[in-house]
């Protein structure tokens, strides 16, 4: 098994995912971990983060990507990460029209983007002066409001609104609160 797993790596250099699975499903046979680090040549630590990997990876996933050689173990290791958080969702991503016609690292990413968390959409606006000087940007996301004194086109303003700030928010508490 290890010359086997020898010749196999030098006569076709497999992507992460093929060694894992590979190194999985000699373990599934009853392989010991010390005979698959020898026919992987690869470390303990490596062999064991190639076999969680291939294990928290639904094999029709990994299938329906493909080999991704351009695709490392820490793109694995993330798309492994958010399977469980996002259910079936991954299901639909490889069910997309058209997703078998793309290559294979293509595939990955289009499944990987299908699980990352959506990011919400910043809304940007600017304040401008009677005059249409930009006075101040305004950026807002899900989170946070960022409010951005533009310096040359009003140098007093920033240290105006700092020093009344105080005095805004206790007003705006004030109408809260009424």
């Amino acid at each position: 098994m290890v010359a086997q797993g020898r010749e196999n790596l030098e006569r076709r250099d497999l992507s992460f995912i093929e060694r894992a699975l590979f190194a999985a499903r000699l373990e599934d046979h009853g392989f010991a971990r010390s005979a698959l680090t020898a026919a992987l040549a690869v470390h303990k630590g490596n062999l064991s983060t190639m076999i969680t990997v291939a294990r928290s990876v639904p094999e029709e996933l990994i299938v329906a990507i493909g080999p991704a050689p351009k695709v490392g173990r820490p793109r694995w290791e993330q798309l492994a990460e958010l399977l469980p958080k996002t259910g079936d969702r991954w299901r639909q991503a490889i069910a997309s029209p058209g997703f078998d016609a793309l290559e294979s690292d293509t595939r990955f990413a289009r499944a990987l983007k299908a699980l990352s968390p959506r990011q919400a959409k910043k809304s940007k606006q600017v304040i401008k002066s009677d005059t249409g000087v930009p006075l101040a940007q305004i950026v807002q996301g899900k989170d946070r409001l960022q409010f951005t004194i533009e310096e040359k086109s009003a140098p007093a303003f920033g240290s105006y609104l700092i020093e009344q700030l105080p005095e805004i928010y206790a007003a705006f508490r004030r109408r809260a609160d009424a």
